[in-house]
């Protein structure tokens, strides 16, 4: 075992130091080819020590994340999905590390809340938003039908990126994988609602109610038929409005 740990070490260490640091601030770094080549060659090695060596990655992140720094935490964020892609473990933490605090991070070393302009730190968000949202979309080409990535996905999308329209339609994949996952078709219809898309919502809701008169979900069903009711009423007057009979 000492030897494991010991090679697992050099490995993370010769895979994670060709990543570049440049970029500082905006941008989660690509693994270059060369580092990907010494990463199939590390995972020769370690065979089915990987998960060993990610949980190592990952005790090492949290060292980087104590300290604040940005390059070491997304290098380390790599090397640990890398290591064990089939985790959603890393990928979620890593998104969300690099989605909501790596901007406060940022935001401090420039001088603080009170000293950056309000649009300022709103680029920054939405610039993080943006890296953990390409790491997710790696986690889905390795996972494509792991509903909590979808999950961690709508919720980077609607609090980092203010786009409630791509959060709805990420809730609404992650219910079409697990079906149990009756909050997030819930969720999809609220942003729906909030974005004017009304009909659309009231479909999901009608949808949702038989799934859940089906699989004995009754407690719920009150809480869905409310909401039907409530947008039924939004859109008659939407139409009353509309009918040129009206004056």
């Amino acid at each position: 075992m000492a030897v494991v740990l010991v090679t697992a070490g050099w490995l993370l260490n010769g895979m994670i130091g060709p990543v570049v640091a440049r970029n500082r601030a905006n941008e989660l770094p690509a693994m270059p080819r060369v580092a990907k080549l010494s990463a199939a060659s590390a995972f020769a090695v370690l065979g089915g020590f990987r998960p060993l060596a990610a949980d190592l990655a990952w005790i090492a992140l949290q060292g980087a994340w104590e300290r604040r720094d940005q390059p070491a935490s997304e290098k380390l964020i790599r090397t640990a999905t890398l290591l064990d892609p089939a985790s959603a473990y890393f990928w979620k933490n890593g998104a969300r590390m690099i989605a909501f605090d790596i901007p406060l991070w940022r935001i401090a070393e420039s001088g603080g809340w009170d000293s950056m302009p309000a649009t300022r730190q709103r680029a920054i968000r939405r610039e993080q938003a943006a890296a953990a949202l390409r790491l997710l979309n790696e986690a889905l080409e390795a996972n494509p039908r792991m509903a909590t990535l979808w999950l961690e996905r709508a919720g980077i999308e609607l609090q980092g990126e203010e786009d409630p329209a791509a959060a709805a339609s990420s809730y609404r994949r992650a219910w079409e994988l697990d079906p149990s996952l009756t909050f997030a078709a819930r969720l999809q219809a609220q942003l729906l609602r909030r974005i004017g898309r009304r009909e659309e919502a009231l479909a999901g809701l009608h949808q949702l109610r038989r799934y859940l008169a089906a699989n004995g979900g009754v407690a719920e069903i009150a809480m869905v038929r409310v909401r039907i009711d409530e947008l039924e009423r939004e859109l008659a007057a939407l139409k009353g409005r509309r009918s040129p009979l009206r004056r």
